[in-house]
Parts: structure tokens; sequence; C-alpha cells
């Protein structure tokens, strides 16, 4: 029987609570952290049990490779080894579900890691930046230049065609089909939409089902499988992530640490106490520890950290 697919994130979150339960270090107030991260969406609890369930199977084998992944991992190392193995072996217990779905991003042809971005020169000029978590595929042919946007964000800065006979540029997403009109603009995948910022010159977008429209530049628009809506103007520091930095202008402290979750390996939670503070500023997105330090003083808020992927802002306690 086949399981339902659970993101690697997760999976290998799952994996570090039971190598951290193992320690002898273990506390009340971790054990707690435990219970709030298997409580705190459905998709932590099935990566638990799938975890838990292949470390009793494990036990049962007598071989050193189970002896490894299961001994407590005092050192650093060992810990990351460990984590490591399990997280792979529990992807692979979901009978090929979750590597057959997650291999588009594997196999793109151009893609960043957590925490990581990178810029490609596609064969005709045109300039690519991907965002953290993010993967393309590159489709050029005689009568067309098409990027292929599997997962995350990209920034597309167009060049002129110089084959005889000028081909569209298309990005192509799940949701519809973005035509660029000479242009510089963002697409960003969502779970039911992907978001189109337009910055220069205009596009074509083609949504699965209903009819084409043209954004403009300054505009902004949610494309789904059955539309376009107007999202309102478009956000020129939005990209600030090109430049390495993450901008912040009165934005909700939840909102800010939800962006910031997407540069850092792990979850990144945040109290509904302190949810609606006020963050301002240009912060640099190479030390996302610091940046949690940094809110810390300025805020009224404590940064609670159980283990290197379990970290929650509350409020302070001080």
């Amino acid at each position: 029987m086949m399981q339902p697919r659970i993101d690697a994130s997760v999976i290998r979150q799952a994996a570090e609570w039971l190598v951290t339960l193992q320690s002898d270090e273990v506390t009340p107030r971790m054990r707690h952290a435990w219970q709030q991260w298997r409580e705190a969406h459905a998709d932590h609890e099935a990566a638990w049990q799938r975890v838990q369930s292949l470390a009793g199977k494990l036990r049962s084998v007598p071989e050193p490779l189970a002896h490894a992944t299961l001994a407590p991992a005092a050192r650093s190392s060992s810990r990351r080894r460990a984590v490591k193995l399990l997280t792979l072996l529990a992807m692979a217990s979901g009978t090929g579900v979750l590597v057959s779905q997650q291999a588009p991003t594997w196999t793109a042809d151009q893609r960043t890691r957590v925490g990581q971005r990178g810029q490609t020169v596609l064969p005709d000029g045109s300039r690519v930046d991907l965002n953290t978590d993010s993967a393309i595929d590159i489709r050029f042919s005689d009568l067309e230049r098409r990027v292929v946007l599997v997962r995350g964000e990209i920034l597309v800065t167009t060049a002129r065609d110089p084959a005889a006979k000028a081909r569209p540029f298309l990005v192509e997403t799940s949701y519809g089909s973005l035509r660029a009109l000479g242009t510089r603009f963002s697409v960003r995948l969502f779970e039911n939409h992907c978001e189109l910022q337009v910055f220069e010159g205009a596009i074509d977008v083609q949504p699965g089902q209903g009819t084409s429209r043209v954004v403009n530049a300054g505009e902004r628009v949610r494309v789904s499988a059955v539309g376009v809506t107007l999202a309102g103007p478009a956000q020129a520091g939005s990209t600030a992530w090109t430049q390495g930095m993450l901008l912040a202008n009165d934005l909700p402290l939840g909102a800010f640490l939800a962006e910031l979750g997407r540069h850092r390996q792990g979850y990144l939670g945040c109290d509904p106490a302190v949810a609606r503070l006020k963050v301002s500023g240009s912060y640099p997105l190479v030390d996302t520890d610091r940046i949690l330090s940094v809110l810390q003083t300025d805020l009224p808020i404590e940064v609670q950290r159980f283990t290197p992927y379990w970290t929650r802002v509350r409020p302070s306690s001080a």
C-alpha cells in the first residue's frame, strides 16, 4: 500500500527529533517542544510515525548500519549521518511516492537548495535568477524559448532573440503559460496558484482555463488553473533576495518569519501572541540565525531553539 506524500524537509525534522530524543541530555522542555511539533500539522505526525516505525524495524536488524543509525549520536558528525540516513530510508519507505514526486526537482536543469540562490544565463542571453529551493527546466527549440518553473521562485530578464526568426519566450507553470513581451518579471509558485510580478514590459498570461490577460509593468497578479486575478502593485523590494537581502516595511512578524523560513532548514514557528508585531529593515540572508538574534533584541520576543531544525518565536519571558 502506497503511503501519502510527505515533504522531505518534514521527514528530516522527524528524523532529527528521533535522534534528539535518544540523547541523554533530553529535557522536559524539549519533550514538550517535540509534542508541539507533532501537533502543529498532520504531516508532522505522519512523518513521525513513519520514522518511528522505520526505527523499530531497524532495531530488529543486527547490522552495523542499523546500530550506527539508532545509537545515540553524541558527536555532531555522527548525529548528521544518523539524521541523513533515517531521512533517506524513511523517504524510500514511502514505496517510491515521495521519490517519484520529488524527482522533477532533483533532475531539473537548474536548481538551488534551501538557503541557496543562483543565476543562469540562457542560450539567447536571457538571465534567470533562482531563489531559495527553486528549480527550472530549460527547453529551447527552433520554434520557442521555454523555461519550466518546477519549484520555487525566479526573476527573469529577457534578451532579444539572436535567432533569424524571433521565437516567443515562455515561462511554463502548473497553472498556466506566461509569454514575455520584452520584459523583466518574477514568478513564484504557491500551493494553489503562482504569483506574477512585472517590473518592465508586459506579460501575456494564459491560465490553464479561462481567457488570457496582458499584465503590464507595475502590476502583480495571481494565476490559478481557472483564471487571472489582480493582486495589487508589483513590489520592487520583493526581489531583494537576488542581492542576498530580505526587506521588510511594517511587515507583521508572522509574515516576516514565514519568508525567512524559506531560507533556512527546518521549522520556524511564530506564537500568535507576537505574530502581529511589525518588522522593518534590511536583513542579510547569509546568516538567518543572526536575523533572529537581531529581532530578539529589537522586539519583545524570545527565540527558542530546541534543535537545529526546530525554532519557535514566542513572547519574551523577561
